[in-house]
Order: structure tokens, then C-alpha cells, then sequence
């Protein structure tokens, strides 16, 4: 993870209307793009991760890949880049869903979302992944009511049709 990440400020409807240093987003409640992609392999499972303890919400499950799209990116180009840094594979990715997600701190992101299927094996990252798992759907909502998981994980298990549960 670069530091100095520059990403492109978007408005509601995904249009670009500038950029900004990505802490500077967040600390600014800037609206910025995030892309998403989970992981479903041949049992229907879908793949988190629980992040590295150097991430922020450290230890929290998320989506199976994630990351913060850097400016000139578009969703899928960013997916590719963090499916490969996070778990170390590339794969074709399918279903893309767009969704507006605002953070409980009052930070608003345009959330990407994609699904690939694998049934690995993977390479995680230890600097951005401290575990992988896959999940029965219905185990979901057990890591939901227990305060483990990231809250655009908890949002898309509640929204994206291919992972509702």
C-alpha cells in the first residue's frame, strides 16, 4: 500500500469531479470508489478474508477482495490489481453491481462489485490478509451478529443479490 494513493472524488452518480490523496478522502468524508469481489467456489461457498492486522479494521472479515480504486483505475482494473496483491490469483471476474455505501463515520463510497470462482488454491498477502475461509451463505449472518465483519461486508450481505443471505 502506497501512502500517497491518489483517487478521483466522484459525485453521486459516479462522475469524476476531481482528486485527492486517499487518507485525505476519508478524513474529508470525500465520496471515492472501492472496488469488491467475492470468491465463490464449486459448493457455492464464497471466500473472506479476515484483514491483516495492519489494515484498518484489522482482523474484521471482508469480501474476498477489496480495495480502494486509485485514480484513473476503473473498477475491474482495480479488482485484477488487488485480487492479485491481496490472494495472489487472477481470475475472470463476472456480475459487476454498482452500489453508493456511506460509511458510519459519515464517509460515502461508490462500491463496485464483482464475483469469480475458484476453488483456489491462493496466495494471500500477509501484509493485507491474515486469513482466508470459505463460508456456507448461511454462516454469514453468525459473523454478522458477533461484530466481526467490515461494515461494506454487512452492507452487501444485505444488498448484492448473488450474496444475499
Amino acid at each position: 500500500m502506497n501512502s500517497m494513493e491518489i483517487v478521483d472524488i466522484i459525485d453521486e452518480f459516479d462522475n469524476v469531479v476531481g482528486s485527492a490523496e486517499r487518507y485525505d478522502s476519508y478524513r474529508k468524508k470525500l465520496r471515492s470508489r472501492v472496488s469488491h469481489v467475492f470468491v465463490f467456489n464449486s459448493d457455492n461457498q464464497v471466500l473472506l478474508q479476515k484483514r491483516s492486522r495492519f489494515k484498518t479494521r484489522p482482523l474484521h472479515w471482508h469480501t474476498s477482495v477489496n480495495g480502494t480504486v486509485q485514480s484513473g483505475e476503473n473498477y475491474e482494473d482495480a479488482a485484477v490489481r488487488e485480487m492479485e496483491e491481496e490472494i495472489g490469483v487472477a481470475l475472470d471476474l463476472h456480475h459487476f453491481e454498482k452500489y453508493n455505501f456511506i460509511h458510519p463515520n459519515g464517509h460515502p463510497v461508490s462500491l463496485g462489485i464483482f464475483c469469480a470462482y475458484s476453488d483456489g488454491p491462493f496466495s494471500p498477502d500477509p501484509q493485507e490478509v491474515h486469513e482466508l475461509q470459505f463460508f456456507d451463505l448461511g454462516a454469514l449472518k453468525r459473523l454478522e451478529s458477533e461484530e466481526l465483519c467490515h461494515q461494506e461486508l454487512i452492507f452487501l450481505m444485505d444488498t448484492y443479490p448473488k450474496i444475499t443471505i
